[in-house]
């Protein structure tokens, strides 16, 4: 890997960075600097600019945001998109701008979730977005405080398929601003807040961040683990945690494991409730022998919990998510499926599952109910809507069509036919 990321990256390899911020350009703009992207042995439109670029990325050690910065920061990435009748297709290709393209399946699905408030809570692949380290003084690195702990000290040869219940419960004064938690589990385990499942795993050595905005509240909480051994031998078992919880003066409370938590060998419900409520709770101890565990995983918990505890609290995007049937339809490749573009035009398949697929249903007739609760009045809901989703409000005629459309109160219905008008937009699905 390493020879082979040299040979890539060598001063005298030309084609690799010229192929890289050529497809960038092409994703940005529409149209490679040379195209199709993969004909890089034709001749660019602009040998001066492809070069420059190339130049760029290897200057800034193959960093490809900053290559992402320098182009939507230029007048050309700014400019107006020109209309088709003053880019003909015939002849020597001229930059006039931009040209109109279509959503990606990641991008149209975000805009829906972020439009109808019914993104995920949590995201799939192990990625968060976040700054790379802390900018203020008061964003300081906070070392990390969880022990690992078990049903024994001695658990480096705890039984194969011992399964226990760990809980811990505190109280929560004020609004939370921003909630996170990191852990992981020997063999593996799954976590409840307050009654809910939020997050289950199997692989140790894979360190989970977990968004709990949605589950710490103001008050008491009870953090429940359900923690399983693996193998069929006797064998290391292990179980470490740590939420940072943030309030809006910058106060923040840590929960983490250590040797205050309570254990049981009863087993919660999948809503985390017990048939019967345990009478052996016991303290859980400190791992006698952690080190199996703490030189890989632990400077995993520390970094991300300490950089995700000062970043902003995004919407869980589409790209971090398993592909379903409607990002499928819309052109998202398998992971399996190397492609160096996706088509441009709308198939047939994706017109049918825009107008008749379940996935984006259900995503409008449970974001409808949130919408209409929040904008009752007509008027003011079709101004959000236009505004949210095409940046401009209607006009005289799109606003009488609107309240016909919606009735004297915004009814569930008629915010599902609205936000399906919307989404079907040309406007709404092509970037200009």
């Amino acid at each position: 890997m390493k020879q082979l990321a040299a040979l890539m990256t060598h001063p005298e390899n030309g084609r690799f960075t010229r192929t890289i911020v050529n497809r960038i350009w092409h994703r940005l703009m529409g149209r490679g600097i040379v195209h199709p992207v993969d004909a890089m042995h034709t001749k660019p439109w602009n040998d001066d600019l492809l070069d420059f670029l190339a130049v760029h990325l290897a200057d800034n050690r193959y960093d490809l945001k900053k290559t992402i910065e320098l182009i939507c920061n230029s007048a050309a990435y700014q400019s107006a998109i020109p209309s088709r009748e003053s880019a003909p297709d015939d002849g020597e290709f001229v930059f006039r701008g931009p040209t109109v393209r279509r959503m990606s399946a990641e991008q149209f699905v975000d805009a829906v979730w972020q439009l109808t408030g019914t993104a995920p809570n949590q995201f799939h692949a192990p990625v968060v977005r976040m700054k790379s380290s802390p900018q203020s003084p008061d964003e300081k690195s906070t070392p990390l405080q969880a022990k690992w702990i078990w049903s024994t000290a001695n658990s480096a040869s705890a039984k194969a398929g011992e399964t226990i219940s760990v809980r811990t419960s505190f109280e929560i004064t004020g609004q939370p601003t921003r909630s996170v938690a990191a852990l992981t589990c020997d063999n593996e385990y799954t976590l409840y807040v307050n009654g809910r499942k939020v997050q289950a795993d199997a692989n140790w050595e894979s360190v989970e961040l977990v968004g709990l905005d949605a589950h710490i509240r103001p008050g008491r909480n009870e953090i429940l683990i359900v923690a399983k051994n693996g193998g069929s031998t006797p064998n290391a078992a292990g179980l470490i945690f740590e939420a940072r919880i943030r309030r809006a003066d910058k106060s923040e409370t840590i929960v983490a494991t250590d040797a205050t938590w309570e254990w049981t060998v009863s087993q919660p419900d999948g809503r985390g409730r017990f048939a019967k409520t345990p009478d052996d709770w016991k303290k859980t101890a400190l791992v006698a022998q952690p080190g199996v565990w703490a030189g890989r995983v632990n400077p995993q918990l520390t970094a991300l919990l300490n950089r995700a505890a000062h970043s902003n609290a995004g919407m869980v995007r589409a790209s971090l998510l398993k592909s379903d049937y409607l990002m499928r339809s819309l052109g998202r490749p398998n992971r399996d499926q190397i492609v160096t573009m996706r088509p441009s035009g709308l198939t047939t398949l994706e017109a049918i599952d825009l107008a008749n697929g379940q996935i984006l249903a259900d995503a409008i007739a449970n974001g409808a109910k949130r919408v209409a609760a929040e904008h009752r009045d007509p008027q003011e809901l079709a101004n959000w809507v236009f505004a949210s989703a095409l940046s401009r409000s209607p006009s005289d005629d799109e606003q009488k069509l609107l309240v016909e459309l919606l009735g004297m109160e915004s009814s569930e219905q008629g915010v599902q036919d609205l936000l399906w008008a919307v989404f079907m937009l040309p406007e709404f699905q092509l970037i200009r």
